[in-house]
């Protein structure tokens, strides 16, 4: 997959943002995004692919609708295939856009946080002032479109007992694909939050279950158990940043460090043999942990060095959720004990 960053930029300031504001703000160029389409077309011959998954990413993307229209315009004239995926804050879904992206991009996801009081307390302008009413009704606008768009919702600790609430709403408003996820950075998850979060998945599993809906597709954030491959970052795919340079994943760009090339000089092979050091380095913490190859945290290694300052330090709240996880599997299956690890 080859994820292009058309922006750093963000038209939103939401509050849990791990961001934050003072990150660069970067477009890409006419220019660049020129120089870029020769190399994917150089790539795909040098990896032998017909066929590349294109994401594009921000900041907020559709501050850079010219340079999305331009790549999926030129992209498609080339003799490849491509498969491409865009995910939205939504205030900037005009009618326009949402007609271009529904008729263009595959896989398309609109982030919205449930209600509007849940949305509003936290996916605000930068004048302050809430986001729901014009972001839920361009996505109303963009499911006539396109009847699969997702919506992508995260969950924090003071809102995690609406989940149920917010899932609901949106499903009896259309939306049959919705994509819940923990903030990871929300320092507030305790055992009491957790508790609650398994009570609300359990809810929703049986609401969902009575709906006559073949289409309904929702994930949530305790689900099953799934082994993790090994990361690939900057092997099979690469970020790249509004000015060419290449980054093994999305929790990295921006850091110099971490940069392994660019559309100009192609990637450097030296940069990716010490990630692979790293994706291949054990995490001793989690030695003999059942959930070792079903952890993020075992498998994201940069998602680790962002939220914990350290490669191999787990995330907690990933750890929670695995042992809530394993212990579901368990109690389905009927295996062993139902005490959590």
């Amino acid at each position: 997959m080859l994820t292009i960053w058309v922006t750093t930029a963000c038209n939103l300031c939401c509050k849990y943002c791990y961001e934050g504001e003072e990150k660069e703000k970067s477009f890409m160029q006419h220019s660049t995004a020129v120089d870029l389409i020769e190399w994917i077309k150089s790539w795909m011959d040098e990896k032998g692919k017909r066929f590349e998954q294109i994401r594009f990413h921000g900041g907020e993307p559709l501050l850079n609708m010219p340079i999305i229209r331009y790549l999926v315009a030129r992209l498609n004239e080339s003799e490849y295939e491509f498969d491409y995926g865009l995910t939205t804050n939504g205030y900037l879904l005009s009618k326009e856009n949402a007609d271009f992206l529904a008729e263009n991009i595959d896989e398309l996801a609109v982030s919205i946080d449930g209600c509007k009081k849940c949305n509003d307390a936290y996916r605000v302008l930068k004048t302050g002032a809430g986001t729901f009413d014009q972001v839920f009704s361009n996505a109303l606008y963009l499911k006539e479109k396109k009847q699969d768009i997702a919506i992508r919702m995260t969950v924090r600790a003071d809102m995690v007992e609406r989940l149920y609430e917010n899932v609901v709403f949106m499903v009896d408003n259309g939306f049959n694909n919705i994509i819940s996820a923990l903030d990871i950075f929300d320092d507030n998850w305790t055992k009491e939050k957790m508790d609650i979060l398994e009570s609300q998945c359990d809810l929703l599993r049986e609401k969902l279950s009575s709906y006559d809906n073949t289409l309904l597709d929702v994930s949530l954030p305790i689900q099953g158990k799934i082994k993790k491959r090994v990361c690939m970052g900057g092997i099979d795919g690469v970020n790249i940043a509004p000015d060419g340079t290449f980054y093994p994943c999305s929790y990295t760009v921006s850091e110099e460090l971490l940069s392994c090339g660019d559309i100009y000089t192609g990637i450097v092979n030296d940069k990716i043999k010490c990630f692979e050091e790293i994706y291949n380095t054990k995490i001793e913490a989690c030695l003999g942990c059942t959930n070792y190859e079903y952890c993020p945290s075992t498998r994201c290694k940069f998602i680790n060095k962002k939220r914990m300052g350290d490669y191999f330090s787990p995330i907690p709240i990933l750890c929670a959720v695995q042992n809530r996880e394993s212990r579901r599997y368990r109690k389905l299956h009927c295996v062993g004990t139902v005490d959590e690890e």
